[in-house]
């Protein structure tokens, strides 16, 4: 029986039942110059090598198509006058280097041809940073970005690096009591933090605010409560017997950094191989490769983590989840580790109970990479919405599109006299400031 169901290939043919019919009829948009070559007819008619003539004009009319559809565009090649020692056209060459992006942090080495990078892999000689994943991976793609900012602007016109410093140092000479405002994401580089100190030291209302597009402030908060810093605690699973994950897709990213090699390493099998019990309220890659994973509700899942807090503390659970794996932790002792994502209550309620069974997969060193502070952001954004900002400076950051208040930060930044986005990207926040000022790679 012959189906009477009708399908269509866009919201446009749903609307037009003629479109299909009209694109249809103008496949071929642009006639070929066909008719040029050949107006004369009538004398190729009587011509006694009209068959001679219209080949030849039917060839030439077909080159010419072929060729205009083909053009490539000229590339200049420039000789070395005096050549590298260390280049060889054709022979790549390596070199290390790190890639950073406001979230990804990997220790890596670069393939390059006659300088130009082509692929990135694993530095393998760094025992903490040395992996990659797709995204550092994919990262040297950006590099040949034709869509990149390739000039400043001024309120959205293409300007000069002159027109530009020069709006930016008359606004900060003119700051009075108002305060100007660097936000920036993470930056782990010591020299970067001492450029934004120094900076700073010029300028005293100078305020230097920290936005990530993932935000770690439950995690940094908690911390500062649990050990008295406000940084996040390195982890290795390599001699674990039992990890136990409150919503903590560590397989995928955890606090900065990747598990997965420690994980892969003690889940060797044999007598001390590595358990994992997974509690989450959505499937995730960690939970899909946990030994036993428990699916519950959000406000359930940190029920039980309050349950098993409650038993490793001397007191007792009152749900059998709860109960089963405060027991499983108890049998492992040290060798054991809570992991927990989400709020800062769940992460201190994680320490809390790593630090009662003296998990030795905390190491006792920090990681560094992350210092989000939305305490501070919002504190900005009060600002800022009371006119007390004149001058905002945005590296590499897209809060406009990332940020929870977007859409009040994009009315705030209207509110600043000068607003400046240091980018590579024509992103929304850059189209929503004054002052663009392209950033290298």
């Amino acid at each position: 029986m012959a189906s009477k169901k009708r399908y269509w290939r866009s919201v446009e043919e749903l609307k037009d039942n003629s479109l299909t019919e009209k694109l249809s009829q103008n496949e071929f948009a642009e006639q070929l110059p066909i008719d040029n070559f050949l107006s004369k007819a009538e004398q190729l008619e009587s011509s006694s090598t009209s068959r001679r003539d219209f080949l030849k004009f039917l060839g030439f009319s077909t080159a010419a198509a072929t060729l205009a559809a083909c053009e490539a565009p000229i590339v200049k090649s420039v000789p070395y006058v005096v050549k590298p020692a260390e280049i060889t056209p054709g022979i790549p060459t390596y070199y290390a280097s790190t890639m950073y992006d406001g979230y990804d942090y990997a220790s890596v080495i670069v393939k390059t041809r006659e300088g130009r990078p082509i692929k990135i892999e694993a530095n393998k000689n760094d025992a903490l940073f040395g992996q990659t994943n797709a995204r550092v991976q994919a990262s040297v793609l950006s590099l040949y970005d034709s869509n990149r900012i390739k000039n400043p602007k001024l309120n959205g016109a293409d300007s000069t690096w002159e027109a530009v410093d020069k709006v930016v140092i008359k606004q900060l000479a003119s700051l009075g009591s108002k305060k100007g405002v660097v936000i920036t994401p993470s930056m782990p580089s010591p020299t970067t933090k001492q450029l934004i100190a120094n900076f700073q030291s010029k300028y005293p209302t100078i305020e230097h605010v920290v936005f990530d597009a993932v935000d770690f402030s439950p995690a940094l908060d908690a911390a500062q409560e649990s050990f008295g810093q406000r940084v996040l605690p390195q982890v290795d699973l390599s001699a674990t017997e039992l990890v136990v994950g409150f919503n903590a897709d560590f397989l995928e990213d955890w606090n900065g950094t990747s598990l997965e090699k420690g994980y892969a390493k003690a889940k060797n099998p044999g007598a001390n191989m590595i358990q994992h019990i997974q509690v989450e309220s959505n499937l995730s890659i960690t939970g899909a490769n946990a030994d036993i994973r428990f699916p519950f509700k959000p406000s359930e899942t940190y029920k039980i983590l309050a349950d098993v807090y409650q038993a490793v503390s001397g007191g007792s659970a009152s749900t059998e989840a709860g109960k089963s794996i405060a027991q499983a932790i108890k049998s492992k002792g040290a060798k054991a580790v809570v992991l927990a994502d989400g709020n800062k209550e769940a992460h201190v309620l994680a320490n809390a109970i790593n630090a009662a069974i003296g998990s030795t997969a905390i190491t006792g060193k920090a990681i560094l990479l992350k210092e989000s502070n939305q305490n501070r952001f919002k504190q900005f954004l009060n600002d800022a919405s009371a006119g007390n900002v004149g001058l905002l400076m945005i590296f590499d950051s897209n809060p406009v599109e990332h940020s929870s208040y977007g859409a009040n930060f994009k009315e705030i930044l209207k509110k600043i006299p000068v607003s400046v986005a240091m980018s590579d990207q024509n992103h929304e926040t850059a189209r929503s400031v004054n002052v663009v000022a392209p950033t290298p790679h």
